[in-house]
C-alpha cells in the first residue's frame, strides 16, 4: 500500500508522527510519501528552528515550497496532481478537507481516472465555539467525499457521527505528540519550586483571564507562582489585569518558548492548567503527562475525560468558572502527595497515545478503507 500524506506545513507534533508513521509503513511492506505544500505554517513563527530535528521519512518528504499568501489554488492542485499521478498512491491523507484546493484536486483526479481513497485528519467537536446550521450541512456533504476520519478522540468521533460520518470508518488516536521527548526526572532531581504552569496563546479562547482570576481567588500561598508560556494579542491586558488583582509579583509571562525548552519548563513545575473556554484538544496536556505532571483543564477541552481523568490523572472544572478552578487550584496547592500520586498516573496513561498509537491507528483505517472497497468492487 503507498500512503500519500498530505500537509500544509511539517512543524512541531508533526515530526514524531510522521516519521514514526514511515517507519512502521516499511516494517509493514507500505510506503509513506509526504508531501509539504507551503514554506511556512500560519501558526507557529519559530517553525525554521523545529526543522532541525528532521530526520527519516520527513527528511525525504516532497517540498513544494509554494507561497501561502500568493499561490492560486489550480498552482496548488496541479501541482499535487503531478505527484499522485507518478507516486500513484492507494490512499491520499489530508489535515482537514475544508481547503478549496482539496476539492479542485479531487475533480482533477476524477477527470484523470485516478481513483485513491482519501482519508481526513480532524480534532473538531461539537463545543468548538459556535456552529452556524448552514456552514454545519456543507461540512456534512464535504465529510460524504471521503472514504474515512482520523480523529482525536471520542468527542471528536462522535461529532462526525452525528454530522452523518459511518462510525467504522472512525479510528482514534490523532491528536499526539513524542513522548519520548518529555522524560520526567526523578523527585530528586526534580527542581523544589511551587511553580504552575499554562501553556497557551494569548487569545480570548484560551482564557488566561480567567486563569489570573482563578489565581487571585485561590491565594495558594507566598512559595506558589503562576509562570504563562505563550505570547499574543493579550498580553498587554493580561499583564494589566495580573496587576489589577495584585498577582503581578507571582506570575511570570515568558512569551513564546522554543520546542527545545519545553522539557525543563515542565519539570519545574508541580502541575498544569488549560482555562480554555474551548479547546478541540490541548496537546500541551500531552507533553506535561509525558513528564510526569498533572493537569487542570476545562470540561470544554478535547482531552477533558478522554485522557484527563478527574481524581485519576488530573481535575476538570466547568469552563468560564474562576471560582470552581480556584477551588482545584486549592485543592492541589495543598496537597503535593496527590499532585505526585496523579503525575504517575498521567505518565502511564499517555503511553497508549504516542507516536506508535497514532501510525498504528491510521494504518489499520488506510488498509480498512482499501478493504472495503476491494469488497465493494468484487
Amino acid at each position: 500500500m503507498i500512503l500519500l500524506f498530505l500537509i500544509e506545513n511539517i512543524n512541531g507534533y508533526h515530526y514524531g508522527r510522521l516519521d514514526t508513521l514511515g517507519q512502521m509503513a516499511k516494517e509493514l511492506g507500505h510506503r509513506l510519501v509526504i508531501t509539504e505544500i507551503f514554506q511556512k505554517s500560519n501558526l507557529y513563527s519559530h517553525e525554521d528552528s523545529l526543522r532541525e530535528g528532521e530526520d527519516a521519512a520527513t527528511k525525504h518528504a516532497i517540498r513544494l515550497n509554494l507561497d501561502r499568501n500568493s499561490a492560486k489554488l489550480t498552482a496548488i492542485s496541479s501541482k499535487i496532481h503531478a505527484i499522485i499521478r507518478e507516486e500513484k498512491p492507494d490512499v491520499v491523507v489530508s489535515l482537514g478537507f475544508h481547503q478549496r484546493y482539496n476539492f479542485l484536486l479531487r475533480l482533477h483526479c476524477l477527470i484523470s481516472g485516478i481513483h485513491p481513497k482519501w482519508i481526513f485528519c480532524s480534532d473538531s467537536k461539537a463545543d468548538d465555539g459556535p456552529r452556524h446550521f448552514p456552514k454545519e450541512i456543507i461540512k456534512r456533504l464535504m465529510a460524504k467525499c471521503y472514504d474515512g476520519a482520523f480523529v482525536a478522540g471520542a468527542k471528536h468521533q462522535k461529532y462526525w457521527t452525528s454530522m452523518g460520518f459511518p462510525s467504522d470508518r472512525i479510528a482514534i488516536g490523532y491528536d499526539v505528540v513524542d513522548n519520548l521527548q518529555y522524560h520526567p526526572v526523578t523527585n530528586h532531581e526534580k527542581d523544589s519550586k511551587k511553580q504552575i504552569l499554562c501553556v497557551a496563546r494569548l487569545v480570548e479562547r484560551k482564557a488566561v483571564d480567567l486563569l489570573l482570576q482563578a489565581f487571585s481567588i485561590a491565594s495558594p500561598g507566598k512559595d506558589w507562582e503562576l509562570v504563562i508560556a505563550g505570547d499574543g494579542p493579550l498580553k498587554s491586558a493580561l499583564t494589566e489585569l495580573a496587576e489589577k488583582l495584585d498577582i503581578a509579583e507571582k506570575v511570570r509571562f515568558l512569551g513564546s518558548v522554543k520546542s527545545g525548552d519545553m522539557k525543563d519548563l515542565y519539570h519545574e513545575s508541580k502541575f498544569l492548567i488549560l482555562p480554555s473556554l474551548w479547546d478541540q484538544w490541548g496537546l500541551s496536556v500531552n507533553e506535561a503527562f509525558a513528564s510526569g505532571i498533572p493537569a487542570i483543564v476545562s470540561d470544554a477541552c478535547g482531552c477533558a475525560h478522554e485522557i484527563v481523568i478527574p481524581g485519576v490523572t488530573g481535575l476538570v472544572f466547568p469552563a468560564g468558572s474562576p471560582q470552581n478552578l480556584a477551588g482545584l487550584i486549592a485543592v492541589l496547592c495543598s496537597n503535593e502527595s496527590l499532585i505526585s500520586a496523579m503525575g504517575s498516573q498521567a505518565r502511564a496513561l499517555i503511553r497508549a497515545w504516542s507516536p506508535d498509537s497514532f501510525s498504528k491507528q491510521l494504518l489499520e483505517l488506510a488498509d480498512s478503507v482499501c478493504c472495503k472497497s476491494s469488497l465493494t468492487h468484487s
